[in-house]
């Protein structure tokens, strides 16, 4: 087991006497084995702070967060990837449909996740987990009624407000939660 250590933050906790600070170094001398070693990291300008630094316990451990992510795929795309689907047997076209928005999504998803992942923040880990995909098949499983469809010569577009307060207001119909709890809700449309 490495323990790593900023002198730093040790000699400015000592010159404060945090007591809590003594007993963590305590804790690491008494687990320190002949099979572990004890690292230090090098002492940043010269062992002082910096003015944005902090000395509280909180930032010595590692923050990890882990963020639930709600994948609600609507008509628009379902629509696009059945429709690319060659397949006789309607329940087959399904997953196989479903397999393929998956695969491309969590594509997607998995590039967010590398993303926060090339945070370099000795305090701070973020993690995007892909909690549950929801598909909406047809207009009549998710109302959007309020949302106005803009078409160009090209592409059709949707009003984004109306339609995430539609989906909203779906997710808590007769006062009872639908939707998995999740911390965020990522809803793609085609």
């Amino acid at each position: 087991m490495d323990v790593y250590v900023n002198i730093s933050y040790l000699a400015d906790a000592l010159r404060v006497n945090d007591t809590s600070v003594h007993e963590q170094l305590e804790a690491i001398s008494r687990g320190t084995t002949g099979q572990e070693k004890l690292n230090y990291l090098p002492p940043r300008n010269n062992g002082r702070l910096d003015d944005n630094e902090t000395t509280d316990k909180s930032r010595q451990l590692k923050e990890n967060y882990n963020v639930k992510v709600a994948i609600l795929i609507d008509s628009g795309v379902w629509d696009l990837y059945y429709s690319r689907i060659s397949c006789v047997q309607p329940t087959r076209k399904i997953d196989e449909a479903k397999r393929k928005i998956r695969e491309a999504y969590l594509h997607i998803m998995n590039g967010v996740n590398l993303r926060y992942k090339s945070i370099d923040d000795p305090y701070l880990s973020i993690t995007i987990i892909p909690q549950r995909f929801i598909f909406f098949p047809s207009n009549g499983q998710f109302p959007h009624n309020r949302s106005k469809v803009i078409r160009d010569k090209e592409n059709s577009y949707i009003e984004a407000k109306p339609y995430l307060e539609d989906l909203r207001d779906w997710d808590h119909v007769n006062g009872v939660k639908i939707l998995p709890q999740f911390d965020i809700a990522m809803l793609f449309t085609a």
